[in-house]
């Protein structure tokens, strides 16, 4: 069954990242903010805020020990998952201003912190498990039956103008690759193709029939993405 789930607590802030989001500019630098030269207000009410700058302190620190973990091909994507999350959290604060603008902060900051912290850099072999980004997660569960289910929900991090839930069941086509079918209430058929890539997940839609648009997405809305495994989630199994 296709569900409509209450995640804005943590997908409006947090964190999870689709292969390309046209929307969001790509030049943001996923550095924290130098306080030295900060000269948008977005820098300027991070450095003039003790709260916010501790975050920012936070988010670089974990940043940098999960890159200095991961492999080159993993730690590139996290890479591009923090520039999307800074150009996320200017967009939103863009119109903003004093106490608004420290509350959007604040939010997204410790969204984004907390996201960090709940990732690992060394997780075990599989695609079974939960896997997280700036859109959103999915979660990987292999019974004691052989089978897998999964869930996934994504959303758009600037101002969830779209989101995205699935679930479903699947099977095993490779030792680290499995294809996971999505329900749907109509007669369309979507799949994930769920692959390890080094220490990430890769996630990539596909659907059989022609149709361009996932039926359980909002326009523009995807689940395709790289994600990265959450700690303590290696045992999935039921």
């Amino acid at each position: 069954m296709m569900r409509r789930t209450a995640l804005a607590a943590f997908l409006a802030v947090a964190a999870a990242t689709p292969v390309a989001v046209p929307a969001l500019a790509q030049s943001a630098t996923p550095q924290s903010a130098d306080c030295g030269r900060a000269t948008r207000p977005v820098d300027r009410a991070i450095c003039a805020t003790p709260q916010l700058r501790a975050l920012d302190r936070r988010i670089s620190d974990r940043y940098r020990d999960l890159l200095s973990g991961l492999d080159a091909e993993s730690a590139s994507a996290l890479r591009q998952d923090q520039r999307w999350f800074v150009n996320a959290r200017d967009r939103a604060a863009a119109s903003l201003s004093g106490a608004e603008l420290i509350t959007e902060l604040t939010g997204r900051l410790s969204g984004r912190a907390d996201t960090l912290d709940s990732l690992t850099a060394t997780p075990s072999d599989g695609v079974v498990g939960r896997w997280r980004n700036l859109y959103g997660e999915i979660t990987v569960v292999q019974w004691a039956t052989g089978v897998l289910t999964f869930e996934a929900n994504t959303v758009d991090p600037v101002s969830a103008r779209w989101v995205c839930d699935a679930d479903g069941d699947g099977e095993w086509t490779g030792p680290e690759e499995a294809t996971l079918n999505v329900q749907t209430d109509s007669d369309a058929r979507w799949s994930l193709r769920t692959t390890r890539k080094g220490d990430a997940l890769s996630v990539d839609e596909r659907h059989l029939g022609g149709s361009v648009t996932a039926p359980y997405c909002g326009m523009n809305g995807m689940i395709s993405g790289t994600y990265f495994r959450v700690a303590g989630s290696t045992d999935a199994s039921r």
